[in-house]
C-alpha cells in the first residue's frame, strides 16, 4: 500500500543546511535542548567535518563516543533530527542511551517523532552492518521491551 502524504527521510546534514541548523539550534536551546551540537561561531565546514569524524570515531573529545547524526527531512524541509550512538560509556548506560531525536516545534504532533523511530527500526540491520562491530555495545532495538523499560 502506498504511503499517503509527505515522506520523512533521514539524511546527513550538508553544505546547504547551515541556516536551518542555526535556526533550529536557537529554537531548541530556548527549550533547553541541543539540536545539533553546533557551537556558536563554529564554521560550518568544520562542523560537518566533525560530524563525519564523530561517525567514524575519530578525534573524539573525552567522554564522547562514535555517533551518527542525521536530519529528519520532509519534502526538502528539516523537521527534526536523529542521533545514534554506536557505543555507550558507563555514564551513558545510566543517563543516556543510543538514540536521540527531536522534532522542531512547528512540526510536532504530526507523527514525525514516531516516524524517526520507525526509520531507525527499519535501518537497524543495515546500521549493524556498516558500523564496525567494536563500536557497537549493547545496541538495543528502539521499539523493544528493553528500550521501553529503559525509558520508563
Amino acid at each position: 500500500m502506498a504511503q499517503a502524504g509527505p515522506v520523512l527521510t533521514l539524511r546527513a546534514p550538508g553544505p546547504g543546511d547551515e541556516d536551518v541548523a542555526r535556526a533550529a539550534q536557537a529554537v531548541l536551546q530556548a527549550e533547553g535542548f541541543d539540536f545539533g551540537f553546533l557551537a556558536p561561531g563554529e564554521r560550518w565546514p568544520d562542523y560537518l567535518a566533525g560530524l563525519e569524524g564523530g561517525r567514524l570515531g575519530l578525534d573524539l573529545a573525552p567522554g564522547r563516543v562514535p555517533a551518527t547524526f542525521l536530519y529528519a527531512d520532509v519534502d526538502g524541509q528539516v523537521v527534526g533530527r536523529a542521533s545514534v550512538r554506536h557505543a555507550l560509556t558507563d555514564q551513558l548506560l545510566r543517563l543516556g542511551g543510543h538514540i536521540g531525536y527531536a522534532v522542531l516545534p512547528p512540526f510536532r504532533r504530526r507523527g514525525y517523532g514516531t516516524e524517526i523511530l520507525r526509520h531507525w527500526d527499519e535501518a537497524l540491520p543495515r546500521f549493524r552492518q556498516i558500523v564496525p562491530k567494536e563500536m557497537l555495545s549493547r545496541l538495543a532495538h528502539p521499539l523493544s521491551d528493553e528500550a521501553e523499560a529503559a525509558s520508563a
